[in-house]
């Protein structure tokens, strides 16, 4: 007997009927999410960005609004889109893990991950 781990009917069309995402606050643990889009203006809420200091410890500045969340690399802001595209009532949270050159360490992760598990939210992409 084979067993179906995700149930037929979410479909994309039941999801985009029957979902909206309102109460769900997702942390997108990324490049981070511009908060100034203009299709994410009323979705980012607050964040962070976490890198490795001079002497190599981490360090971790929260952002209290979107407007000090930020985007190089567009990555984390697409996801996001994509996110409250599905979610229309969802709030992001920005956990900006990735450096100036797009990588980051394991260290500055689990940092990363860390912050937005302190911060209560249950949903990390």
């Amino acid at each position: 007997m084979q067993i179906s781990l995700v149930n037929p009917k979410l479909t994309p069309a039941w999801l985009a009927a029957n979902t909206r995402g309102r109460g769900i606050e997702v942390a997108v643990i990324d490049s981070g999410v511009d908060g100034r889009h203009p299709l994410l203006l009323k979705h980012v809420t607050r964040g962070c960005a976490i890198t490795k200091g001079r002497s190599g410890h981490v360090v971790v500045r929260a952002r209290r609004n979107a407007k000090g969340c930020h985007d190089d690399f567009g990555h984390g802001t697409a996801v996001a889109g994509i996110i409250t595209k599905v979610a229309p009532a969802t709030k992001i949270i920005s956990v900006r893990v990735l450096d100036e050159y797009n990588v980051c360490t394991g260290e500055v992760l689990l940092a990363g991950l860390q912050w937005a598990l302190d911060q209560k939210v249950r949903l990390l992409t």
